[in-house]
């Protein structure tokens, strides 16, 4: 974790659950994170010490997560504010372009993708959907 958050995705309204995942996989891997969570967001944000990729593995092997339904390390969230197109539709795709370009030179290697995700709420699936401009 050098640096680097982890994030749980879980279901929204289990917020404090996934938090409590998230700090027996720590304790198990012998570090400690700094949570952060938002009640009904659907997601969970951990920050710690250095611990190796190895330890955390096993750690998580070793007391799997309940609640939290993927955790993955990397970078973000990331806010994304869409452009108007030509076409009066938000333009989502360039700002998330730019976006990756931006972490793809301020990361340092090696990072192995860049993807999208959203939490297990309303509010982001509407987002998630990308209309072709007309």
């Amino acid at each position: 974790m050098n640096g680097v958050a982890l994030v749980a995705y879980c279901r929204a309204g289990f917020e404090s659950e996934a938090a409590t995942d998230l700090r027996r996989v720590a304790a198990h891997a012998g570090t400690t994170v700094e949570l952060s969570a938002v009640p009904a967001n659907g997601f969970v944000i951990a920050q710690g010490k250095t611990v190796d990729g190895a330890a955390w593995d096993r750690a998580e092997s070793a007391a799997p997560p309940i609640f939290a339904r993927s955790v993955f390390a990397g970078v973000g969230p990331v806010a994304l504010l869409p452009q108007e197109s030509g076409a009066g539709r938000a333009d989502r795709v360039t700002p998330l372009l730019t976006a990756i370009a931006q972490l793809a030179h301020a990361a340092s290697p090696p990072w192995r993708s860049a993807w999208i995700e959203f939490p297990d709420t309303n509010d982001p699936r509407q987002l998630a959907l990308f209309h072709p401009a007309a």
